[in-house]
């Protein structure tokens, strides 16, 4: 027999279902069924990723099993990933590893960060150094939980979840990382800090150089930095205490505030943070003059002119729908916003492309750099005849058509 959980999209709901859990476990069950009242409404990183690492902490810890109601399956819960996250056992080549909640490992975690930069770059054009940035603060926060939200003697159970969402109208990506370690406080204890609460542990944790003894200590403090420099937001929860730090807009400078609040359970950790799309990083200016390398930017580059070239074959996936063209234009649009140099699109391996994935690649890239900035920083290589007049057509019948 199955006992009810009704779960909702409020901030309380974390912790609402691991009180229910705890009375049916005190009444005997160990099966859950989870209900939704309605399918409406949005499911963001900073809720579902806590109940998603609940559920997968009693499964792991307490024998609990789950199930799902019919209008639960109908609802996006059930799509990202709330009783089974993602994995890449699982998923072998999705589309996009956004609006997904993944659970990583040691083994996975690369390629689980790895795939999400990649799949933002996908998604729209984003101001210099907002990629780069976010893919180093999620990769900060994902790796501390590796390295230090569990004790040496739980090495097995060293995992965390994550989830990355693109909000195209707000200009802003969301992110939420969980873990239910052992908490930052007694993280520090183990390098020798004693604090005489977890307020004074969770801010001192956030300073420069600050480490349990494993590393260099310096996550927390650029994870912070970086975000700051992007107006953006970040909290940190852990132990029942959450510093805040929310910027208004652009230039404000806000007073990072802590307060107290209920976590479902002791040594939980929680960051929620956000990110501006439309607001340029000053990435070396943040991190105190450290000059982060762009890797995916530095495999690309071909010279000293600060050109990039991207194969076509590599980095889109197929050439025959609107909505790869998209894509692969935004990956153009997001190169060309880190290099000063042109973008040259290499056709080698590619025999034919759709009149759908011309039209619309020839149509997002000069709606996004005008025609005169097409002509001076695009640059098509290795072009089959076959693809040249595809491409000729559509730019006929698009530009030169309509004149007459």
């Amino acid at each position: 027999m199955s006992v009810s959980i009704w779960i909702s999209r409020k901030k309380g709901a974390p912790l609402f279902l691991f009180k229910k859990i705890q009375e049916g476990l005190k009444q005997g069950h160990s099966l859950f069924k989870l209900r939704i009242r309605s399918s409406s409404g949005g499911h963001y990183p900073n809720i579902c990723v806590p109940i998603a690492g609940i559920i997968d902490y009693c499964r792991a810890e307490l024998g609990c099993d789950f199930i799902s109601s019919a209008a639960y399956k109908k609802s996006h819960f059930e799509q990202i990933g709330i009783i089974s996250p993602h994995t890449l056992d699982n998923e072998t080549s999705p589309s996009s590893l956004l609006d997904r909640i993944w659970k990583f490992s040691i083994e996975d975690h690369y390629e689980i960060m790895k795939g999400i930069a990649d799949s933002l770059r996908r998604a729209a054009p984003m101001e210099s150094g907002v990629i780069l940035g976010l893919e180093l603060a999620l990769n900060e926060v994902t790796d501390n939980i590796l390295q230090h939200a569990f004790s040496a003697s739980e090495s097995e159970k060293m995992l965390g979840f994550v989830m990355v969402q693109y909000h195209i109208k707000e200009h802003h990506v969301a992110v939420a990382v969980f873990d239910s370690g052992q908490g930052i406080e007694s993280s520090l204890a183990q390098g020798g800090h004693k604090f005489v609460n977890a307020e004074k542990a969770l801010h001192y944790a956030l300073q420069k150089g600050v480490t349990d003894g494993k590393g260099a200590g310096n996550k927390p403090w650029m994870m912070r930095n970086i975000i700051s420099a992007s107006a953006g937001s970040f909290e940190l929860t852990s132990n029942g205490t959450k510093y805040s730090l929310r910027h208004k807009a652009v230039d404000d400078t806000p007073e990072p505030k802590l307060s107290t609040v209920r976590t479902p359970k002791e040594g939980t950790t929680l960051v929620d943070f956000q990110l501006r799309t439309d607001h340029p990083i000053q990435l070396e200016k943040a991190l105190d003059s450290y000059s982060p390398v762009n890797l995916w930017l530095e495999n690309r580059l071909d010279d000293q002119l600060q050109n990039a070239s991207l194969l076509i074959r590599e980095e889109s996936r197929g050439c025959a729908s609107r909505y790869e063209a998209k894509a692969f234009a935004n990956i153009v649009c997001n190169a060309l916003k880190e290099c000063s140099g042109k973008c040259y699109i290499d056709f080698a391996g590619i025999e034919i492309v759709s009149a759908s994935y011309a039209d619309q690649l020839l149509v997002s890239l000069i709606s996004e750099l005008s025609f005169i900035g097409f002509l001076s920083r695009i640059a098509l290589t290795n072009i089959s005849p076959s693809c040249a007049l595809v491409f000729n057509t559509c730019f006929n019948g698009r530009f030169l058509d309509k004149q007459g």
